[in-house]
């Protein structure tokens, strides 16, 4: 029974890349997710969202224990949300070394990133989710600025980037993994 059961096993985990549409999954290092493309499907379906509470130095703490190489994202957001406000920054890759780093702000109590799970969830994994955010950010918050960083590693390093005027106050971090 133990060896039927491995086997089941065993098969459902090489079946489980095909997603729907019949993608299949690229290779892990694969950056080239381009709107339209079978990378960028895949990535539509399957995007990754984290949310951390806590002051901004135990929030960062906690990022790094996160295992997400953002070199092989075209597209990431972390939104940090207080009761006072939000802060949104938007990560897009330009090339191999840098990305577009914009930021927005928006209303607080946790207000911007239950509109952003809803957009999701309403995509149903049919659009980029990537592009999808990018529209999103712009309808639904106040643009605040954009600037060219070198390209980020970890969540924790974006985190920092992400984070700016960190204070003490408790705080709701979400990190979405886009495309």
């Amino acid at each position: 029974m133990r060896k039927i059961l491995g086997g089941i096993a065993v098969f459902a985990l090489v079946s489980l890349p095909v997603l729907a549409d019949g993608v299949q999954p690229v290779n892990p290092g694969d950056t080239d997710r381009v709107p339209g493309t079978a990378a960028c499907k895949l990535a539509a379906w399957t995007p990754e969202v984290l949310t951390f509470y806590g002051d901004h130095a135990t929030v960062a703490a906690k990022l790094e224990n996160v295992k997400a190489n953002l070199l092989d994202r075209r597209m990431y957001l972390i939104a940090v949300e207080s009761k006072d406000g939000s802060q949104v920054a938007v990560f897009e890759k330009k090339d191999k070394d840098v990305v577009t780093l914009s930021r927005w702000e928006g209303a607080g109590q946790g207000e911007v990133t239950a509109r952003f799970a809803a957009m999701l969830l309403d995509n149903n994994g049919h659009s980029c989710a990537g592009e999808l955010t990018k529209s999103f950010v712009k309808s639904q918050l106040t643009a605040k600025a954009q600037t060219e960083i070198a390209a980020l590693s970890t969540v924790g390093a974006a985190f920092a980037a992400a984070a700016e005027n960190a204070d003490s106050s408790y705080v709701k971090v979400t990190i979405a993994l886009l495309c």
